[in-house]
C-alpha cells in the first residue's frame, strides 16, 4: 500500500489487469505517514519558528514570541495525514483495485497468504518498503525511531540524534528548530559524509550557527549501552570509554534502514537476497522467482519515493501494456 504499489497497481488496472493490494497498515506506505510527509509539515513548523525569531529583524514588532503547542500541530498533521490515506483508499477505488487487509506472505506457486485466505496470481510484485535500524546495543528498546518522531505528543526537552544520513539531519534540525536542546552523534568527524564536500561545510556551519550541537568520532568511542532512570524517565548513553551522556527525554536512531522482508517468506517462493537483506532483482524488477518481482526500499537502490513510483508503473507498462 505505499507509492510503489499502489502507483503499480493503479497502473496495472488501467490496462485491464484483475488487482489487489495487500496492505496492513494505513495506505500511503513510509513517505505519506511515518516519511516526506509528516516530516515536511514539521519542517515548515520549524520554519515558521525560525521566521518569527528574526522577524524583529525586518521591523516586526511581535513583542513575546509565542511558543509551538506541540500537541496541536501533531493533532493537524495526524488529520492532514489520515485525509491523504481517503485520498489512497478511494484512488485505488476508483481504479477498482481490491484491497485485502492484512499481513501477506508468499506461499510460492503463485500464491500469496493474508491471514486465513490464500490468493492466486499471474504476477505478484514486492513493495513492502523497509524499517528503521536500531544498533546493536543493550537497552536499545529505549531508542526512538524516525517513526516514534511522529508519535510524540508532546515536545522533549533534550534530545539525542543518531545517525549520520540526511534523515539524522533532518530529525535534529527541525527538533532544534523549534527549541529541543539537541546534539547530532556521528560516526565520522562529520555528518553526510558521501555528499560534497562543499555541502557538508556548509552544513556544519549553519549547525554552529543555529546551535545544534555535534559529537563526531563514534567509531572510535562507541555506544555501550543505553540506560533509562526508571524514576524520572531520562536517558543515558554509556560510551565504551566511560562517558556517559545523561538527561535525554529522547535518544533517535537515524542509523539507517532495513528492508521490510521478515514476514515475507522469500525462501518458500524462492526469492533471493543479498548479503544486507534486500531483494536481489534484474534491472527490470523480475526477482529470481518466476513471475514475483520487487521494487522500492525493499530493493535496496535508489530508496525514494519518485524512483518507486516511476519503476512501479513501467513494470506494469510491460506486463499488461501489450
Amino acid at each position: 500500500g505505499g507509492s510503489g504499489g499502489v502507483s503499480s497497481a493503479r497502473r496495472a488496472a488501467q490496462w485491464g489487469a484483475k488487482v489487489a493490494v495487500a496492505e496492513k497498515g494505513r495506505m500511503g506506505g513510509t513517505c505519506v505517514n511515518v516519511g516526506c510527509v509528516p516530516k515536511k509539515v514539521m519542517f515548515n513548523a520549524a520554519t515558521v519558528n525560525e521566521i518569527l525569531h528574526e522577524a524583529d529583524e525586518f521591523g516586526f514588532e511581535l513583542g513575546e514570541i509565542p511558543k509551538i503547542n506541540w500537541a496541536e500541530v501533531k493533532r493537524r498533521r495526524d488529520a492532514y495525514i489520515t485525509r491523504l490515506n481517503g485520498i489512497y483508499e478511494r484512488n485505488l477505488a476508483n481504479s477498482e483495485v481490491t484491497v485485502v487487509t492484512g499481513e501477506a506472505s508468499l506461499e510460492g506457486g503463485g500464491k500469496v497468504r493474508v491471514g486465513d485466505e490464500v490468493y492466486t496470481a499471474k504476477h505478484i510484485l514486492i513493495a513492502p518498503g523497509g524499517e528503521p535500524t536500531l544498533p546493536d546495543v543493550p537497552g536499545k528498546e529505549f531508542l526512538g525511531t524516525s517513526d516514534d518522531f511522529f508519535l510524540l505528543d508532546e515536545q522533549p526537552e533534550k534530545v539525542g540524534v543518531l545517525g549520520a544520513g540526511y534523515i539524522a539531519v533532518e530529525m535534529a534540525g527541525i527538533f532544534n528548530a523549534l527549541g529541543t536542546d539537541t546534539t547530532l552523534y556521528t560516526r565520522g568527524a562529520t555528518p553526510l559524509r558521501s555528499f560534497e564536500s562543499f555541502i557538508v561545510d556548509r552544513l556544519m556551519v549553519e549547525m554552529d550557527r543555529q546551535g545544534l550541537k555535534h559529537v563526531g568520532g563514534m567509531a572510535e568511542d562507541p555506544i555501550a549501552a543505553i540506560e533509562k532512570d526508571e524514576a524520572t524517565g531520562k536517558l543515558s548513553m554509556k560510551f565504551e570509554s566511560g562517558k556517559v551522556e545523561s538527561g535525554f527525554d529522547m535518544i533517535l536512531s537515524a542509523i539507517g534502514r532495513n528492508p521490510l522482508v521478515e514476514p515475507l517468506n522469500l525462501g518458500k517462493a524462492g526469492v533471493s537476497q543479498d548479503a544486507k537483506g534486500y531483494i536481489k532483482v534484474d534491472e527490470y524488477q523480475n526477482t529470481d522467482a518466476s513471475g514475483v518481482y520487487a521494487l522500492g526500499d525493499v530493493c535496496g537502490n535508489v530508496e525514494l519515493t519518485p524512483m518507486a513510483i516511476a519503476a512501479g508503473r513501467r513494470l506494469s507498462d510491460r506486463l499488461f501494456g501489450g
